[in-house]
C-alpha cells in the first residue's frame, strides 16, 4: 500500500510538533498502517459520505484521536488528524 500524506494533513502533524508522545503513536500506527491496514487495534472503519465514497478512519494506537483517510486502488490519502469533537463535526454533513 502506497501511503501519501496531503497538505491539510502535514499542517496538522506540524501543529503536534511539541507533543512528542502523539506523534510517537502517529508513526507507530502508520506503520502498522502500511503493512496491514485491516489490523485490529487501528479499528479501520468505512464511513457513509456522498462527497467522498472512499472515506475512512482508523485510531491512533493508545490515544483517542482518529485519522481521516481515503482508500481508493491500493492508495492511502491522509487527511486529518483529529479528536472525537472534531471527527463528528467533519462527518456529520458528508
Amino acid at each position: 500500500m502506497q501511503v501519501n500524506e496531503t497538505k491539510k494533513f502535514s499542517i496538522y502533524k506540524k501543529k503536534l510538533k511539541n507533543e512528542t508522545f502523539l506523534l510517537s503513536k502517529l508513526e507507530e500506527t502508520l506503520l502498522l498502517l502500511k503493512k496491514d491496514f485491516t489490523h485490529e487495534p487501528l479499528n479501520f472503519k468505512k464511513i457513509n459520505c456522498k462527497k467522498d465514497k472512499f472515506r475512512h478512519s482508523i485510531r491512533i494506537i493508545g490515544t483517542q484521536y482518529r485519522v481521516l483517510l481515503s482508500v481508493h486502488n491500493e492508495i492511502i490519502d491522509l487527511h486529518c488528524i483529529c479528536n472525537h469533537d472534531e471527527y463528528d463535526r467533519l462527518n456529520k454533513n458528508c
